[in-house]
């Protein structure tokens, strides 16, 4: 139980596509109808959404083991309020630009306010789950860790 499942190799390769190909899907369906779904399905968009959910969900990854290093594992509610907090911010400061660049330079047109606004929401919401997993996992490994130590001493007398 001591690594999390969202360090292995086979996820952090999959989750990235799964989550892409969601986030396409939600985009689709706010801004399209759902025949259109079938026309636009795949297309460099749903390329760019499985790129961006790869690169926002290392990026989430590197701050959950950058905050590990510096909060020394602490399961405080400031610490996790403040990790979610610079979390969701860098998540938002990082979509914005990559959306941006990605309709300036490959689309050759500004995104409109909506665009980006369903983009960052939608990441946003990958990146909270993302940090509640971890969250989850490390206050579960915390109360199991805490039922071991209390068997091996119920044993030990």
């Amino acid at each position: 139980m001591k690594k999390l499942f969202i360090h292995q190799p086979l996820f952090r390769l999959l989750s990235p596509i799964i989550s892409g190909v969601i986030i396409y899907l939600l985009v689709l369906l706010l801004n399209n109808n759902v025949e259109q779904i079938q026309e636009q399905f795949f297309n460099e968009e749903l390329y760019f959404c499985i790129a961006l959910s790869y690169l926002i969900q290392e990026f989430s990854r590197g701050l959950l083991l950058l905050f590990k290093k510096t909060l020394f594992n602490k399961l405080s509610r400031f610490n996790i309020f403040l990790q979610v907090v610079i979390s969701m911010a860098l998540c938002l400061v990082i979509s914005t630009v990559a959306i941006n660049l990605y309709f300036k330079y490959l689309l050759n047109f500004s995104a409109s306010i909506e665009e980006i606004y369903v983009f960052d929401t939608i990441f946003c919401g990958v990146t909270f789950i993302y940090i509640v997993l971890y969250l989850s996992h490390q206050y579960l490994f915390k109360i199991n860790s805490e039922k071991l130590l209390q068997e091996a001493l119920i044993k030990k007398y």
